[in-house]
């Protein structure tokens, strides 16, 4: 892998680094289509010696990153997408420091949990209806369309 080329690497980094999968099947990936170019390298160096001809007919014979990160993305299944949203929204950000982790987890644990609290809050409640005004209302209410 070392002697892989900065253009395969940046190549693949290209293709992989946009899909909506989580870090070790993107790290899988990676090493497959790097292993993938560099069969198709060493094949393009044995046509003749010349590395930077055959590294271009690599990038050419490889395709476009764009394509083909389309072409993966239409393989990525919801299970696959939703693991990958959950790890990017729980992970520690680059720049973010302990103390804005643990405040960003908290607040997100309290929206999650704030639709439950409600729930019991209002279950707790003891709605009581009082019977003698309605039934009052009940017949002021007939007296009045009756006759």
């Amino acid at each position: 892998m070392s002697t892989t080329p900065r253009e395969m690497k940046i190549l693949v980094e290209r293709v992989v680094r946009p899909l909506p999968l989580c870090l070790v099947r993107q790290q899988r990936l990676r090493a497959d289509l790097l292993t993938h170019l560099e069969l198709i390298y060493s094949e393009e160096l044995a046509v003749d010696s010349d590395e930077s001809a055959a590294l271009a007919r690599t990038v050419k014979r490889f395709g476009d990153p764009s394509e083909l990160t389309s072409e993966f993305r239409k393989t990525i299944g919801w299970e696959a997408r939703y693991e990958a949203f959950h790890e990017r929204m729980t992970a520690q950000r680059p720049q973010e420091s302990i103390e804005a982790y643990v405040i960003r987890m908290l607040a997100g644990v309290l929206c999650m949990m704030a639709p439950l609290l409600m729930f019991v809050i209002l279950a707790k409640h003891q709605f009581q209806v009082q019977s003698i005004p309605f039934l009052e209302y009940r017949l002021v209410a007939g007296t009045l369309y009756s006759s």
